[in-house]
């Protein structure tokens, strides 16, 4: 399995998986995306586009937002929609998606990831509760959102933190809601 993020310059494979995956699993017929339209959304650095390669063809993908915060607080980042390919499912592939997103996320400066889900959507929670940073006690208290870098400041200005001494443990984020991401269990 390869896992590669798409950036600016990657719209037609990107408008590929759309059309391909996303629409497919969501059985979306007669709809195409704009390239440009992509070419913009790839070229914000704050969308994550992060796809899932078995063999050279895509098997997966998740899309993340990174959000920034009014109060300073570091920004943190929304998994908003995660799929795998039926053939493809419980092989890992989700939770590697779900781990690469969360390294680059960290990597960008995010200090927790969001997942807003409903409890009833059963594939979203399977996901979550396969994945290793997600302990099953957060599955069942319904926390707010993954902590990706442990102890991490929860403020940019580090004095804050200090002066605080904030540090969490991981939490996953499940707001009880329709809507949210979607995991496809066709």
């Amino acid at each position: 399995m390869t896992i590669r993020r798409l950036h600016e310059g990657d719209e037609e494979v990107a408008v590929r998986v759309v059309e391909d995956l996303k629409f497919r699993m969501d059985e979306v017929v007669g709809v195409t995306v704009d390239p440009e339209y992509m070419r913009t959304f790839l070229a914000d650095d704050r969308h994550y586009f992060i796809i899932a390669y078995i063999e050279d063809e895509p098997a997966g993908y998740v899309f993340g937002y990174r959000l920034a915060r009014f109060d300073g607080i570091r920004p943190q980042v929304l998994l908003f929609e995660i799929g795998v390919m039926e053939q493809h499912r419980r092989r890992g592939i989700g939770r590697a998606l779900i781990e690469n997103l969360k390294a680059t996320a960290k990597a960008d400066g995010c200090w927790k990831m969001s997942v807003p889900t409903s409890r009833s959507n059963e594939a979203a929670m399977a996901v979550l509760s396969r994945n290793s940073s997600v302990p099953q006690s957060a599955l069942k208290a319904g926390s707010q959102a993954v902590d990706i870098c442990k102890g991490a400041p929860e403020r940019q200005d580090s004095t804050y933190s200090e002066t605080k001494g904030i540090a969490q443990e991981p939490r996953i984020g499940l707001l009880e809601r329709t809507g949210g991401p979607t995991v496809y269990e066709r």
